[in-house]
């Protein structure tokens, strides 16, 4: 996971897919590394994350597989996009609620794939520089 200061961006082309923070707008998730998506459930199940940080939750683990659980935060606002989720060692489950997707056309909600409003990205801009 990357460090705050250094964000990786994805160019936003015709040829690429990834996802953001539906909050900040801060680029998370190529779609090459999605091992797995539930419309249902509305997750992804993804491992190399980037501009996010994650915390072990002591209070919690997973009862069937022993491990850890831990909560991935965007690091430019500090908004969650995973809680209580590890499927595994480097691997989460990221809510589709909580991103937006470049789809190599267009950005629209990750959940209902609807297009995004041009202002409203400038107001999440604007909010994250001051």
């Amino acid at each position: 996971m990357e460090e705050p200061g250094n964000p990786i961006r994805f160019d936003q082309t015709p040829y690429t897919n990834f996802y953001m923070c539906r909050s900040c707008t801060n680029h998370v998730l190529s779609s090459e590394n999605i091992l797995f998506e539930n419309r249902c459930k509305q997750i992804i199940i993804c491992q190399n994350p980037v501009n996010v940080g994650e915390e072990v939750v002591e209070s919690g683990r997973l009862l069937i597989i022993r491990r850890p659980m831990v909560n991935v935060s965007c690091n430019d606002c500090r908004k969650l996009v995973s809680s209580d989720g590890v499927v595994q060692e480097g691997r989460f489950i990221f809510y589709l609620s909580r991103l937006l997707n470049w789809n190599g056309m267009q950005l629209v909600y990750a959940d209902i794939k609807q297009q995004v409003e041009h202002n409203l990205l400038r107001q999440n801009s604007s909010q994250n520089r001051t």
